[in-house]
């Protein structure tokens, strides 16, 4: 029997969301009942509502949320009712030769069986209705598999926690866990969304020396030497002879940008998600005559299992400041206004709240 819910629905590409009644299909065998807290507005989701990154319709995007868990499906062992849970887009198997080796972000064998576009929700008129990210997160709950739900301390506020569930965790992890910045190097941002503006707290919580953050909006200035920026730049063409240079943008001419960044014997890595048609043209000579390295860095090479709640207690123990990074919360009915803030480049992280 499917259980009614409030969502912010797609129906098209390039549209507007709009609020209407959905059904929930009841969670089945290893799956949860999530009652959403909080959900982050992300550029992923500003793709998928453009058309950028095509996804079958209608749909209820949302892949950057928290909630409490309300109702359990058969099997499901890890988890109780009434937890408190960061949802994980990148669910993995935990058995297959890469979980193994101690890299889920990188799972060959769960992703497989998810990539398909998967109908959680139904029209009053039994018309399916997809998930993005098989998550779904614009909507008042939502069913999903209990590999995708983290347990955390209740302590965090869901509007903070839920930006640990993609951005911070993009951004965090890409310093912390793919780059390893040690203490004392210098690195530079390219882009200061949700996720750029984690790096930049990431570099700070590693102990560099020197954060450069640039982006071509100067409204993005203050919040980036708020967060630990020592210093902003509207011109990559400025930034020079920096350990490591992180793209978080997704796009090949940032990158070769960054390229030229980094010192003989830097590394460039590659955070921002771009086109799936993308390709780099970049200069051979400058790899191997400057040894310069070019990485990628997926969900921050991290296992939100062990590093969600990592997180979160940097966050509590004021390490972190994951509040800072948001510029307003918004009702889900408020959700188009939170979407043109985000095409505005002006902001911060707008939040959801439920």
């Amino acid at each position: 029997m499917e259980l009614q819910t409030k969502a912010a629905v797609l129906y098209a590409a390039g549209k507007p969301f709009e609020i209407t009644d959905i059904n929930v299909v009841p969670p089945g065998e290893g799956e949860v009942l999530v009652r959403m807290a909080a959900a982050g507005i992300c550029g992923s989701d500003e793709a998928v509502r453009t058309g950028k990154r095509p996804h079958a319709m209608p749909v209820v995007c949302g892949h950057e949320g928290a909630g409490f868990v309300e109702a359990l499906g058969e099997g499901v062992a890890r988890l109780n009712r009434g937890d408190f849970v960061i949802l994980n887009w990148q669910p993995a198997c935990g058995t297959c030769a890469v979980c193994g080796r101690g890299q889920p972000n990188l799972c060959t064998t769960f992703p497989e069986r998810v990539t398909k576009p998967e109908a959680r929700f139904f029209l009053k008129d039994g018309s399916p209705v997809f998930s993005y990210s098989h998550l779904g997160c614009f909507a008042q709950r939502v069913t999903v598999r209990q590999e995708c739900c983290v347990v955390v301390d209740k302590k965090i506020p869901p509007e903070v926690s839920c930006l640990i569930g993609c951005a911070v965790t993009t951004g965090v992890g890409a310093v912390l866990n793919t780059a390893r910045v040690k203490a004392g190097e210098s690195v530079a941002i390219f882009g200061m969304g949700g996720v750029g503006l984690s790096i930049v707290m990431g570099g700070k919580l590693a102990g560099a020396e020197s954060i450069i953050a640039v982006d071509t909006a100067m409204a993005k200035k203050k919040m980036a030497l708020e967060l630990g920026a020592t210093d902003f730049f509207q011109e990559g063409a400025k930034v020079r002879n920096v350990d490591y240079a992180f793209d978080a943008v997704g796009s090949p001419e940032v990158v070769r940008k960054c390229l030229d960044a980094v010192r003989p014997g830097g590394t460039v890595v590659c955070v921002g998600l771009p086109a799936m048609s993308a390709e780099y043209s970049l200069p051979a000579w400058k790899l191997v005559v400057g040894e310069k390295k070019i990485i990628g860095s997926l969900y921050g090479s991290a296992d939100p299992f062990q590093f969600f709640s990592r997180l979160v207690d940097f966050y509590l123990e004021g390490k972190l400041p994951l509040d800072r990074l948001i510029s307003k919360t918004y009702t889900l009915e408020e959700i188009n206004a939170g979407f043109e803030a985000l095409r505005s480049g002006r902001t911060g992280r707008g939040v959801i709240r439920f």
